[in-house]
Order: C-alpha cells, then sequence, then structure tokens
C-alpha cells in the first residue's frame, strides 16, 4: 500500500517551537511508526503551508528513523533561507523587542520579508498536484485542516484524517481568537467519502453533531495511546534505579 503522509505539523514544529505540542507530538510518533511498518510504502509531503515544505526536509534531515524516505515536494534553498529569517524575525518581534527597536524590526525586517514570502508562493505555484499524487492510494494527514484541495482532482486516492476536536466552534471561548478564525471553513472541506478518526467518543459526537457533510459511518473512534515507557513497571532492577534517584 502507497500512503501518502502529510507532516506540515512537524515542518511547523521545526519553525516555531510554539507548535511542539499534543498534535505535534501525537504527529511525530505515527510518522515514526508508519514508517517502520510493513507492508506500507511510506512517502511525504507538506501540505498546509508552502513555508512547511522546506522545514519538513530540515525536519526529516535530524530524523534517523525517516532519513531516506521520500519527500515529494521540493523547496529551492533561497526560499528556505527566506522563511528561516522571516520567522527568526517574526519570533523576535512577538516574543523578544519592545518599543522603538520592536517597530523597527518589524518595518525594516519582517514586513519586507513577508513581501517577499508572498511573491515567492506566488512563483512557487501549487504546493501539490495531482501528478505528486501518481501511484499513490491513500492520503492521510494526522491533522485534518491540512487538507489540500488538490486531493479531491485525485479520485483513486483514499483519504483519511485525524479530528482532534472542534472546540473552537463548539466552545471558542476557551481557545484564542487566532483558532476559531476559519476553522469552520476548513471544517467543510470534509465530505461524505473521507474516512475520519477522532480521538475519543466525545469528538465523535461533536463532529457528527456539528458537520453534515460527512457520513457518520465512516468516523472511528481511535483513542490516543501511551507509548510503553509510561507504564508502570514490575520489574525489580527498574526499581532499584527509581530508588536510587
Amino acid at each position: 500500500m502507497n500512503v501518502l503522509l502529510d507532516i506540515h505539523i512537524l515542518g511547523m514544529g521545526r519553525l516555531d517551537p510554539n507548535f511542539r505540542r499534543g498534535i505535534y507530538r501525537y504527529a511525530e510518533d505515527l510518522t515514526n511508526c508508519l514508517a517502520q511498518k510493513q507492508g506500507i510504502n511510506l512517502s511525504l509531503c507538506a501540505s498546509e503551508k508552502w513555508q512547511c515544505v522546506g522545514s519538513s526536509c530540515d525536519y526529516l534531515e535530524e530524523s534517523p528513523l525517516l532519513d531516506g524516505l521520500p519527500f515529494i515536494q521540493s523547496m529551492p534553498s533561497i526560499d528556505k533561507n527566506i522563511v528561516r529569517l522571516f520567522k527568526a524575525y517574526d519570533y523576535s518581534v512577538k516574543f523578544r523587542k519592545k518599543g522603538l527597536e520592536k517597530i523597527l524590526v518589524r518595518m525594516f525586517l519582517r514586513e519586507p520579508l513577508r513581501s517577499i514570502l508572498k511573491v515567492r508562493r506566488n512563483i512557487a505555484g501549487e504546493i501539490l498536484t495531482t501528478g505528486d499524487l501518481a501511484g499513490t492510494d491513500v492520503y492521510f494527514s494526522p491533522d485534518f485542516p491540512s487538507m489540500p484541495d488538490v486531493i479531491r482532482c485525485a479520485p483513486w486516492v483514499r483519504n483519511f484524517v485525524v479530528v482532534h476536536d472542534i472546540i473552537p466552534l463548539v466552545t471558542p471561548q476557551y481557545v484564542t481568537k487566532g483558532r476559531t478564525l476559519g476553522f469552520g471553513e476548513k471544517l467543510k472541506r470534509l465530505n461524505r467519502e473521507d474516512w475520519i478518526f477522532t480521538i475519543s467518543k466525545w469528538s465523535r459526537d461533536d463532529l457528527c453533531n456539528y458537520a453534515d457533510n460527512i457520513d457518520p459511518a465512516r468516523v472511528n473512534v481511535h483513542p490516543i495511546a501511551a507509548g510503553d515507557h509510561f507504564y508502570p513497571s514490575n520489574g525489580e532492577t527498574a526499581d532499584r534505579m527509581v530508588r536510587k534517584k
């Protein structure tokens, strides 16, 4: 089976440490597991943001378990460097600089780089094309908003996505405004042909009650499981090591 796994969330985490949270950790473990699974020919892509293509490649180069896996996209080194600079100054503006220094960094460094990124993005064209999907049996995204529109132009590809929750829609008072913007529109990109995994029955019920564009029969609950190293140990050797601490 030829599986195309969308690792855009890993690329986002490579660009910005603030993304290295629950979904990022889930996607990281899932990617490592699928890479070692027999019977799966795994290839990778990053479809949510153009900037994530380069950072996803960087992530793979730093990951021994994933080294050598095919990544079906490419980004010129000049664009990778522009993205790195933009993220560095973006982080600087948000968290480090203050007062006049913050204004100067935004005006003369961050905003010009943002404009350059827009131009380079237009030159690059579509993040994914139907040609990239040739030979792909399954597209799998660990984070549903990343599903690209081009997937709908490849009817031979079966789509599997994970919806962790729809909190920005059902209880928007508990999340930041940035998470609620566009969330409903992204949810509408799902359709009745998609297979959907949720991490709890509660999330499944929320999703099925809210979204009338999906098939409830194709929504399955797969709780997130803790790794073996989180389970209690009954071994005497392990107990002695703990007592030494």
